[in-house]
C-alpha cells in the first residue's frame, strides 16, 4: 500500500506506475493522478494538435516527394504558375485540403495541380478525354431534353 502525493488516498501498488529509477521503483503519484495531469498539461497546452498537425505537414511533403518527385518549392511554384486556382475548373477553394497534385499515370509527369472534385473527376474517367467529352455530350444534350422521369421535388 502508498499513499498518493496528489489526491493523499492510501491505494494497492498496482495502482501507481513503475519507475526503476526511484528508490522504492513507483511513481509518487498514482496512476490516476499521473493521467489527470497529463490530459490537463495537454488541453491547457495544445500539446498534441500542435504535435500531430507539424508531423501530418511534414508527412504530407514527403508523400508527394516521394509519389510525384517534386519539392515544397516546386508545388509552390506550379500553384502560382497557376494564379492560386484549380488547372480544370479555375477556383480558387480547394476546401479543407491543399490543392491535388495531378499527373499522368502513364508516365508520372506532374500535369498541375486540381480541386479535390476535379481530381477525382478525371481519376473516375480513368485519364480518358474521350470518356470525358462524351460524359459533357450527355449532359448538354440531357439538358436539352425532358427528363425521362421527374424526381417528384
Amino acid at each position: 500500500m502508498k499513499q498518493c502525493k496528489a489526491c493523499h488516498k492510501i491505494k494497492p501498488l498496482s495502482d501507481f506506475p513503475k519507475d526503476n529509477s526511484r528508490p522504492r521503483k513507483y511513481r509518487a503519484n498514482c496512476k490516476e493522478c499521473a493521467n489527470k495531469k497529463y490530459r490537463e498539461y495537454c488541453k491547457k497546452t495544445d500539446y498534441h494538435r500542435k504535435r500531430y498537425q507539424d508531423i501530418k505537414e511534414a508527412e504530407r511533403w514527403r508523400h508527394v516527394a516521394k509519389k510525384y518527385g517534386i519539392s515544397p518549392e516546386e508545388y509552390t511554384e506550379i500553384f502560382e504558375r497557376q494564379g492560386g486556382k484549380c488547372a480544370t475548373c479555375g477556383t480558387t477553394d480547394s476546401g479543407k485540403k491543399p490543392f491535388c497534385v495531378d499527373h499522368d499515370h502513364s508516365n508520372g509527369h506532374v500535369r498541375g495541380l486540381l480541386c479535390t472534385p476535379c481530381n477525382q473527376m478525371i481519376g473516375h474517367a480513368k485519364d480518358d478525354p474521350k470518356r470525358l467529352r462524351q460524359a459533357a455530350r450527355y449532359l448538354e444534350a440531357s439538358s436539352r431534353k425532358s427528363p425521362i422521369r421527374s424526381s417528384g421535388r
